[in-house]
């Protein structure tokens, strides 16, 4: 079941010469080197970056380290790294972090979050919890 959507931002040293600009492009990023979480949604995000930027024989720089997000934005105030993120970490307040769009030839880049469970689970508070789901996100089903 699709949940929502959010818009990939990137997140630069406030110090990097791409923060100064309020709309990047993905080719903008071609030499940078990524870090990324192991915890979601780091996986998905390295999954976009190597479909944005990979091409044959030549890979994206990304580290994928065991650490949550709020430290890979600390990370970033060093200056050596740069992230991708969902927009809704653009509220979080890292004084040496810029936040801006990243886009491509189709616009905005984002990235749909979703539930996944087993049919066959006849769990009544699975049943209960779906039901929930579907009355926030897509309340047009239930009629």
């Amino acid at each position: 079941m699709s949940l929502w959507s959010e818009r990939i931002v990137v997140a630069l040293p406030a110090r990097h010469p791409l923060s100064s600009n309020d709309v990047l492009e993905w080719s903008d990023l071609k030499d940078e080197t990524f870090l990324l979480s192991q915890c979601d949604p780091g996986p998905d995000l390295r999954n976009i970056i190597l479909r944005k930027l990979a091409s044959p024989g030549d890979a994206p720089a990304i580290e994928t380290w065991d650490i949550g997000n709020e430290n890979v934005l600390a990370m970033l105030e060093a200056g050596r790294h740069v992230s991708i993120l969902c927009e809704s970490w653009t509220s979080l307040a890292y004084p040496g972090v810029r936040f801006r769009e990243v886009r491509d030839a189709s616009g905005p880049s984002h990235i749909t979050f979703t539930a996944c469970w087993e049919q066959h689970n006849n769990n009544p508070a699975l049943a209960r919890f779906l039901e929930s789901l579907r009355k926030t996100h897509h309340p047009t089903l239930l009629t």
